[in-house]
C-alpha cells in the first residue's frame, strides 16, 4: 500500500546524508498537490521524467554541482533558479524550488499570495490537516492540467523576456536587487505572480522588454520593504 512505500522510504531515509524540510515533506505523502508540485518542478529544472524511475537511471535527473562535477544529468548553473539567482546551488539541492512551485500553485487556486511560512507549508503537506483538505479541493476545482500549463506557461513567458533583453547569468538578482548577491525568493514570487496576472487575468502579453524591466527598478525597491518568504 501507499502507507507501507513511505514507511519504508521513511526508515531507508533515516541514515545517510538529512533530507532537508521540502524533501521530507514530498516523500511523507502522495496526493494532487505533491504530484503536481513534483511534476511542475521537474519540468521547470529540465529534468523532466515519468513519475517511475528505476534507481540506475536516478543520476540523469539529479543536479549537479559545478564544484562536485559528478555527470549528473541536470547542472545547477543551467536552471534558471540558480542562473538568474533566484536560488543558491544548495538551495536547489535541497528542493527550495519545490516549495517555490508549491506557494505558486497555492496562490494561484487561491486567487492571492498565501501567507508563506514554514507552518503553513508542513500544513499544506499534512493530509489530516484543514488547509491541505481546502487545497486539495480547490486544485480540483480549478484544474491540476490548467495550473500547470498557466505556471510553465509563466515562466517560459519570465525566460524569453530576459533572453530577448539581456540573458546574461544573473541579471534578473542585478535588476531586482542591485549591487547585492543575495537570492531574490520574495522579488521573483512578485515577479511571476504579476505576470501571470497579466497573462492569464488580463489576457495580455509583453511588448516592450526596456519598458517592462526599467518599470521593475522601481518595484524592486519597495519588494526591499516586504518579505514573502522568512
Amino acid at each position: 500500500s501507499d502507507n507501507e512505500v513511505t514507511e519504508v522510504f521513511g526508515r531507508i531515509n533515516s541514515k545517510g546524508r538529512q533530507l532537508s524540510v521540502q524533501e521530507q515533506r514530498q516523500a511523507g505523502v502522495s496526493n494532487n498537490v505533491s504530484s503536481l508540485v513534483r511534476q511542475i518542478s521537474s519540468e521547470v529544472r529540465g529534468d523532466s521524467s515519468d513519475d517511475t524511475l528505476n534507481l540506475f537511471d536516478m543520476p540523469s535527473i539529479s543536479i549537479d554541482n559545478d564544484d562536485s562535477q559528478h555527470g549528473y544529468g541536470v547542472r545547477a548553473i543551467d536552471t534558471i533558479w540558480c542562473n538568474q539567482g533566484i536560488l543558491t546551488r544548495a538551495q536547489l539541492r535541497d528542493s527550495e524550488d519545490e516549495q517555490i512551485i508549491l506557494d505558486f500553485i497555492a496562490s494561484i487556486v487561491n486567487e492571492e499570495p498565501i501567507s508563506s511560512s514554514r507552518e503553513l507549508f508542513d500544513k499544506l503537506y499534512d493530509k489530516d490537516a484543514t488547509e491541505s483538505r481546502e487545497l486539495e479541493a480547490k486544485l480540483i476545482a480549478y484544474g491540476q492540467e490548467k495550473v500547470k500549463q498557466e505556471i510553465i506557461i509563466t515562466f517560459s513567458t519570465i525566460k524569453n523576456m530576459i533572453e530577448v533583453y539581456d540573458s546574461s547569468p544573473s541579471f534578473l538578482r542585478n535588476h531586482l536587487r542591485s549591487r547585492s548577491r543575495n537570492t531574490i525568493k520574495t522579488p521573483f514570487f512578485s515577479l511571476f505572480m504579476a505576470i501571470h496576472e497579466l497573462l492569464f487575468r488580463h489576457e495580455k502579453e509583453p511588448s516592450n522588454m526596456s519598458m517592462i524591466f526599467e518599470s521593475l527598478k522601481g518595484a524592486a525597491e519597495k519588494l526591499k520593504m516586504q518579505s514573502h518568504y522568512s
